[in-house]
């Protein structure tokens, strides 16, 4: 029996489990340094309000070390970099971010 779209149910994999098998087929992005501390710190711009929140600082920063892979010299160039644009609720959670990566 033909289903919609000509797909059988069957062989359709689940959301992540067909990702990871897409993500498998497609080359790995290399970043060069600088993308990656922006980037670091635009993810802690975009979380710094949980720094007013109940034990937010330490889940964004428990977010921001595993996103970096615990690379504590990364997230102290990103840390850094907050400082010296003033982004201090950023700063704090990248300054958070480097305790996670030092505990692993």
């Amino acid at each position: 029996m033909a289903h919609a779209m000509g797909r059988d149910p069957a062989r359709t994999q689940a959301g992540f489990e067909r990702a990871e098998a897409v993500e498998s087929l497609v080359e790995p992005v290399h970043y060069d340094h600088a993308t990656e501390i922006r980037d670091l710190l635009n993810m802690a711009d975009f979380l710094a309000p949980e720094v007013h929140r109940d034990h937010g600082a330490e889940e964004a920063a428990a977010e921001i070390a595993e996103w970096a892979d615990r690379n504590s010299e990364l997230l102290a160039e990103a840390e850094r970099l907050a400082r010296r644009r003033h982004h201090v609720d950023s700063a704090q959670i990248l300054h958070l971010a480097q305790n996670f990566a030092h505990a692993a």
